[in-house]
C-alpha cells in the first residue's frame, strides 16, 4: 500500500515541478520568496520552465580567473557538504548542489570552497579579519553566535553589495522587514541555506487516528480553524497505559509528545521577542494580554493527561516512530531526514493558530543566516557570485529538497504537500530571537512552563527583559 503511494507521490511532485508549485514567484517584494517551492526543477526530469526576469539576475560577463570563493560554516553543520558537491553521488541534495556550482564555476571561472570552524564561526572569522586574511567571502554562523559577529564589526552590510537583489524569489522576505536596523542589514536568509533552515509543524499518525475515529485535522487546517484547542481536542483520550502500571510513561502510548520544538508556539500564536518601533529600533514586543494566552494554552497542553514530555529531541521522535504517539512537534526543515524510515501513513499540519482570529499560520525559523566578513576581498565580484549562488539554490537545489527530499520521500499524501507548502508561504524571522545574544526570552514557554511547570512568565520576562534590551540598544548605537 506504501509503495503505490510513492509512485502516486512521483507523479504528483513531478506536477507541482512543472507548475512551479507557486504560481506567486513574480515581481518585487511581494512575490519575493515568502520562501516558496518553485524554480527551475532542472534537477527533475520534468521539463524545465521559462525563466523570467522577476526570478533571475543578468550578470556581467565577467570572468574571475579562477578566484576561489570561500564559504565558512561550522564543522558540525550537514548544510556545508551541499556547497561544495563536488561530485555527483545520485543523491538528489548533492546532485542538484553539483549542478548549481558547475554552472556557475564555469560561468565565472572561479572555484567554491568551505573553511571549517567551530561552532560559532566568531572566534576563527575574528582571528582571520584580525590578521589581514581576506579569504572568506560568507559566513553561516550557528543561531547563538549571531549577535556576536555583529558587535564586533565583523560583517559588511548587505544593503552595500552592488549586485545582491533581494528582490529576487532564492532570498526571503520576511527577513529584509525583520533584520534592517538603521537602514542596513547584516544577515540575509534563502535558499543557499535551504536544507537547514529550520520549519515546526504536527506530525501525526494517520493509521492510530483512523483505529481511534478521530477527526482528521485537515479540514480544521484548509479552513482556518486549527488552534491549540483543535490540537488538544485531536489528542484527547488517545494515551493508553500499555504496560499494565497504571500510569502513561515512557513504554505506553500518548496522544502528544512535548519536546524542544514546542518553544516556537511562540511565533506560531503570531508574537515576536522583539521588533523594529516607530523609531526605528528593535524594542522588546513580546508582554501583553497575548502573551499570557500562549502561556496558558501551552500550559494545558504541554502538562494535559494526553502529553509525554520528552526532553531529549531525538529520542521524542522515537516515540513517534515506534508508534507509540498519535502527534509531534518536530522540525522537518532540519530534521527532515528522520522522517525517511517511518513505516505507517503519517500527515503534517501547521503549528496551531492561538485563535480563529490569528490570520495566518507561522512558521518560526531560527538557522541559515549568512553574512559577509568585512574584510571581503573585491565586493562587487563576491556579489555577482553570492547572488548566482543563491538563484542557482532557487533553480536546483530547492525545487530538489521540496520535490524530490520532501514531498517523495518523506510526505505521504497530496494534503500534506499543501500544507507544507501554506508553511512556507509564512515563515516568519524574530530580531528578539536573532539578537539576543544570551536566548534566554525566546524560550519563556519551555523556561516557565516546562522546567518550572508554571504560567508565571511574568517574573521570568522581568528578569531577564533588561538584558535583552541592552544588546538590542548595542547592536543600533553600534550600526548607527
Amino acid at each position: 500500500m506504501k509503495s503505490a503511494k510513492r509512485c502516486k507521490l512521483l507523479v504528483l511532485a513531478a506536477i507541482f515541478s512543472i507548475t512551479a508549485i507557486f504560481a506567486s514567484c513574480g515581481d518585487g517584494k511581494e512575490n519575493a520568496d515568502k520562501n516558496n517551492t518553485g524554480g527551475n526543477p532542472e534537477n527533475s526530469g520534468a521539463a524545465p520552465e521559462e525563466t523570467t526576469q522577476a526570478e533571475y539576475s543578468d550578470f556581467p560577463d565577467a570572468k574571475m580567473d579562477g578566484r576561489i570563493f570561500v564559504i565558512m560554516n561550522p564543522e558540525y553543520s550537514l548544510e556545508r557538504h551541499f556547497y561544495t558537491a563536488e561530485e555527483e553521488t545520485g543523491d538528489s541534495l548533492n546532485d542538484a548542489a553539483y549542478k548549481r556550482n558547475a554552472k556557475i564555476e564555469d560561468q565565472f571561472d572561479i572555484s567554491i570552497k568551505t573553511h571549517p570552524s567551530e561552532t560559532e564561526c566568531y572566534t576563527t572569522l575574528n582571528k582571520l579579519v584580525a590578521s589581514g586574511d581576506d579569504s572568506v567571502d560568507l559566513v553561516v554562523t550557528h543561531p547563538n553566535y549571531v549577535t556576536s559577529l555583529i558587535t564586533n564589526g565583523l560583517l559588511r552590510n548587505w544593503l552595500d553589495m552592488k549586485y545582491v537583489d533581494f528582490s529576487k524569489p532564492c532570498w526571503n522576505a520576511d527577513m529584509q522587514d525583520t533584520f534592517k536596523i538603521n537602514g542596513k542589514i547584516f544577515y540575509a536568509a534563502g535558499d543557499i541555506t535551504i536544507t537547514s533552515i529550520g520549519q515546526s509543524v504536527i506530525l501525526f499518525n494517520k493509521e492510530m487516528m483512523q483505529n481511534l475515529s478521530i477527526e482528521n485535522p485537515y479540514q480544521h487546517v484548509f479552513a482556518g480553524t486549527w488552534t491549540i484547542d483543535k490540537l488538544m481536542e485531536f489528542i484527547k483520550g488517545a494515551s493508553r497505559d500499555t504496560n499494565g502500571n497504571g500510569t502513561i510513561d515512557k513504554d505506553d502510548i500518548f496522544g502528544y509528545v512535548s519536546n524542544a520544538s514546542d518553544y516556537a508556539y511562540l511565533w506560531a500564536s503570531g508574537l515576536k521577542v522583539a521588533q523594529i518601533d516607530k523609531d526605528g529600533k528593535p524594542a522588546l514586543s513580546l508582554l501583553g494580554d497575548r502573551l499570557a494566552l500562549v502561556i496558558n494554552k501551552s500550559y494545558e497542553l504541554i502538562h494535559g493527561a494526553d502529553t509525554y514530555i520528552e526532553k531529549d529531541y531525538q529520542t521524542s521522535f522515537h516515540h513517534f516512530e515506534d508508534g507509540r504517539s498519535l502527534a509531534i512537534s518536530w522540525d522537518i526543515g532540519t530534521y527532515w531526514m528522520n522522517l525517511r524510515p517511518v513505516e505507517f501513513d503519517f500527515g503534517i499540519a501547521p503549528l496551531p493558530k492561538l485563535d480563529e482570529m490569528q490570520e495566518n499560520y507561522y512558521s518560526f525559523v531560527a538557522a541559515g543566516l549568512m553574512g559577509i566578513p568585512v574584510n571581503a576581498k573585491d565586493p562587487d565580484d563576491a556579489g555577482i557570485i553570492i547572488q548566482a549562488y543563491a538563484e542557482g539554490s532557487y533553480r536546483y537545489l530547492r525545487p530538489a529538497f521540496f520535490g524530490n527530499v520532501l514531498y517523495n520521500k518523506c510526505l505521504q499524501d497530496e494534503e500534506s504537500q499543501k500544507i507544507l507548502e501554506m508553511i512556507q508561504l509564512n515563515k516568519v524571522y524574530d530580531i528578539g530571537f536573532s539578537f539576543d545574544s544570551q536566548k534566554i526570552l525566546p524560550y519563556i514557554i519551555s523556561e516557565t512552563v516546562v522546567q518550572k511547570k508554571s504560567t508565571d512568565f511574568v517574573s521570568f520576562y522581568e528578569k531577564h527583559a533588561d538584558r535583552a534590551q541592552a544588546d538590542f540598544d548595542l547592536i543600533y548605537d553600534i550600526t548607527g
